[in-house]
Formats: structure tokens, C-alpha cells, sequence
């Protein structure tokens, strides 16, 4: 059974269908990409996922529990955690508390301080961010805060984290150090799912991929079947492309 799996799942907002009847599955274990031009759909689904928007149709599983209709801190508590395109830290506190109130209050039943301390100083030691543990986020930068996004949401104890654009922004040194971290969590028993525009990030890490454009799932397989496939060379470069 998959741990993640989305029924005929649809997104609109008044005329505008952003999502139309997707399919998906994603396996325990597994890193599953999620591509598309902009505009596709890709972080509507998200949204769906993790209970920001309610689907006007369809149906969300995971590990066998249906959660559409659960707020957002329910679906965390389940275990689904996510990132944001465009981080959003609690500005005023260091990184340390940052990753202390997502564990103290993202996991089921909520972590006691006894706990959360030293979970907090274990995300921070395995992100690398030791030297930046008593900074305030809003002096990070790009790539620090993109970091500290997955260390909140690591925080919460999750089993499946959904990360979208995580490496949007950063430079090729930065980029592979965070695919790295991110094959890691994947070896850790974290399922991931993942939306991204840079190509040569999500080909590398990822086992299967998902395409959408238009709100629509046009393709589905690995890294080389997606590369290859002539409907994703059409959306991403226009009609006729693929036999150019």
C-alpha cells in the first residue's frame, strides 16, 4: 500500500481548474519529483496534500487514512510536513528555537522541552548549522533559511516531508550540498516528495517523477523515461520541439 496516494484530486477557484483529477501514489522510502511549468499546478496539489486548500474533488490517503478535510496542524501531526517556496521562519527567533517549537509543537501529542532540546541540537548538528545555531533568521540568507526550512520540518518528526523549489536560488556548490542532506533524510526512513525547477536536481536524486501542466498529470517514470518523453520536451518547449 503506498503511503501517499491521491484520488482523482481537483483544485478549482471559481472558473479556474489549477488541479484536474491527478493521480498519484508515492511509496514509504521513496523520492518522488513533481515537474511542470510554472502555472502547472504543482504547489496547489501541495497545498492539497498538507490541508491548506480543501480539493473540490478527490480524495487524499495516507497510510491508509483519508485526511482531505484536515486543518493544516493535523496533517502535520500525522505525520506530512512540509517546506515553502519562499521560507518562513519565526523572524524574531534564532535557529535553535526556530527547529524547538517545531518539535514541541508539530508532533503527535506534542514533544515535551526534555525531548525537543537535544532533537533541536541533532537536526542543527546533521544540517551543519552549528555556527548559525543562536542567529536570528531573519539575518540568514537565502540558502541558510531554505536549510532551516527542512530542519522545522524534520523537527516535527514527519515520515513524509513535501518540499517545494528547496534549491531555487541557491548556486551549484549550495544545490548539491542540500541534495546530499536530502538523499540522506531519504536513508533515514523519511519519505520525500518534492517540487522543483532545476532540472539537474530533481533528475539526480529522485526514483520517479511526476509531470503536470495545465493542472493535468501528463507523464509518469524515472528520471530517463521523463528526459525522453516527447508530451514533457512539448510542454516545457513548446509543440514540435521533441523532433526538432
Amino acid at each position: 500500500m503506498p503511503l501517499l496516494r491521491g484520488e482523482r484530486i481537483r483544485k478549482d477557484f471559481g472558473g479556474l481548474r489549477a488541479v484536474d483529477d491527478v493521480d498519484f501514489h508515492i511509496n514509504k522510502g521513496e523520492i518522488v519529483g513533481l515537474v511542470g511549468p510554472n502555472g502547472a499546478g504543482k504547489t496547489t496539489l501541495f497545498n492539497v496534500v498538507s490541508g491548506y486548500y480543501q480539493p473540490t474533488a478527490g480524495k487524499v490517503h495516507f497510510d491508509g487514512e483519508e485526511i482531505q478535510g484536515l486543518q493544516p496542524y493535523q496533517v502535520c501531526r500525522k505525520g506530512i510536513a512540509r517546506t515553502f517556496q519562499v521560507p518562513r521562519p519565526l523572524l524574531k527567533l534564532s535557529v535553535f528555537t526556530n527547529i524547538l517549537v517545531g518539535c514541541l509543537f508539530g508532533r503527535p501529542g506534542g514533544g515535551g522541552e526534555t525531548d525537543c532540546r537535544p532533537e533541536a541540537e541533532r537536526i542543527i548538528d546533521f544540517l551543519d548549522m552549528g555556527a548559525y545555531r543562536n542567529t536570528l533568521a531573519e539575518n540568514l540568507n537565502v540558502a541558510q533559511r531554505k536549510t532551516l526550512e527542512i530542519g522545522r520540518a524534520l523537527a516535527t518528526a514527519p515520515r513524509l516531508i513535501l518540499l517545494d523549489e528547496v534549491v531555487a536560488g541557491l548556486n551549484p556548490t549550495e544545490t548539491e550540498g542540500l541534495m546530499t542532506k536530502i538523499q540522506q533524510i531519504r536513508d533515514s526512513g523519511i519519505t520525500l516528495f518534492f517540487v522543483e525547477h532545476v532540472m539537474r536536481a530533481i533528475m539526480s536524486v529522485s526514483d520517479r517523477i511526476y509531470v503536470l501542466n495545465f493542472g493535468k498529470r501528463i507523464a509518469e517514470g524515472s528520471p530517463e523515461q521523463i528526459a525522453s518523453n516527447p508530451d514533457v520536451i512539448e510542454a516545457y518547449l513548446g509543440r514540435g520541439a521533441h523532433s526538432a
